[in-house]
């Protein structure tokens, strides 16, 4: 597949607890835990959660969890296209986990998949950004997207006024303003140089940078 960088939460591999053999034994299974990553295509993918809306099943398709979805993606999506075509060929199972929404993106548009009901719902981006937090878009007016949370009237009023052109720290700018108390991690990923920035656990002053190439050579 291609090679990409993804955020895992440890929390669930049993580190919060402290460093165990089990723990250490569950890192084999990082790979299959990303929350949100990007690969070297460009193509980038991150979920958020909200209100469960069950009772799609297709039994001629393969099944994948929530998470595994975005390493199928990350691991053989060159593009927007690719990626909506191999998530619309599984199913998704979201088990004792929450109902999910994804978004997608590589370096030419992006898109919101829902699954509503009986129906994957692909929301595309109309312009050169998009906005989502943790609701569901489907068969929304923008507003009446707005009005659902201040967050994502926030960050669609902020891209609207530039027109989705943000510098990095502008962009962990944004991010901050509309975190929350639950927010674990923030991260923004530059599809066309393969830069990342991350801060962890809210420190909004102490910002992480790191390369696809190099993801393991921390840049400052």
């Amino acid at each position: 597949g291609y090679a990409s960088v993804s955020m895992v939460d440890l929390g669930y591999l049993g580190f919060e607890e402290g460093v165990s053999r089990q723990a250490l034994e569950n890192l084999r299974q990082a790979p299959f835990w990303p929350f949100d990553g990007m690969n070297e295509r460009g193509v980038a993918v991150g979920i958020l959660a909200v209100p469960p809306t069950p009772g799609l099943y297709d039994p001629a398709k393969p099944s994948l969890d929530s998470l595994s979805v975005i390493r199928l993606i990350l691991d053989y999506a060159g593009d927007l296209d690719e990626a909506l075509a191999l998530f619309q060929s599984v199913n998704i199972r979201f088990g004792g986990g929450p109902w999910l929404h994804y978004l997608i993106s590589d370096r030419n548009g992006s898109a919101v998949v829902e699954i509503v009901a009986n129906r994957v719902s692909v929301i595309r981006s109309q312009q050169s950004w998009q906005a989502v937090t943790n609701f569901l878009l489907t068969d929304l007016s923008e507003a009446e997207a707005d009005a659902s949370c201040w967050r994502y009237q926030k960050a669609s009023d902020q891209l609207e006024s530039t027109r989705g052109i943000l510098e990095a720290p502008q962009a962990m700018s944004l991010l901050r303003d509309v975190s929350q108390d639950s927010t674990v991690w923030s991260v923004v990923y530059n599809l066309s140089s393969g830069d990342i920035l991350i801060a962890l656990g809210r420190d909004y002053d102490r910002l992480h940078a790191f390369n696809l190439e190099h993801p393991f050579r921390k840049i400052r």
